[in-house]
């Protein structure tokens, strides 16, 4: 996460000046430094959403950070070539971790519902709304 920060932080500097070295040079109105650049970085806010859901999730989940009872250090190492499955099953064994597993999926679910199926008749109507005002 103070990776994010920074990166963020080189990004909107280098960019700033960028537009301030354009705009000095060529003596003219810059065309994309208006309300674009700030709704273009809010599009990635759904994703940097659901990226630090998910890692959320596994940090959460992880049992060498949160050791519950009855966890002994044998358990905490991996053995090499664990398959995907067994992985997961023994990541979310208990009922906190298959709880917050659940969680994330839900939001996921209700983001896909939200963005496909609502929007889309949302838009069939306003498309039927506009239909009729024409007529």
């Amino acid at each position: 996460m103070p990776m994010m920060y920074i990166l963020a932080i080189l990004f909107f500097t280098t960019s700033y000046l960028n537009y301030k070295w354009l705009f000095f040079t060529w003596y003219q109105k810059s065309h994309g430094f208006n309300e674009d650049v700030a709704l273009y970085s809010l599009g990635f806010l759904k994703w940097a959403l659901l990226f630090h859901l998910g890692m959320g999730m596994m940090m959460y989940t992880n049992k060498r950070l949160l050791t519950p009872d009855g966890y002994n250090p044998a358990q905490h190492y991996r053995p090499k070539g664990e398959e995907a499955g067994s992985f997961f099953r023994r990541r979310f064994d208990n009922s906190y971790n298959f709880l917050v597993a659940i969680i994330v999926f839900v939001v996921i679910f209700c983001y896909l519902f939200w963005k496909t199926i609502i929007k889309g008749i949302l838009y069939i109507l306003a498309v039927r709304k506009e239909k009729r005002k024409q007529l």
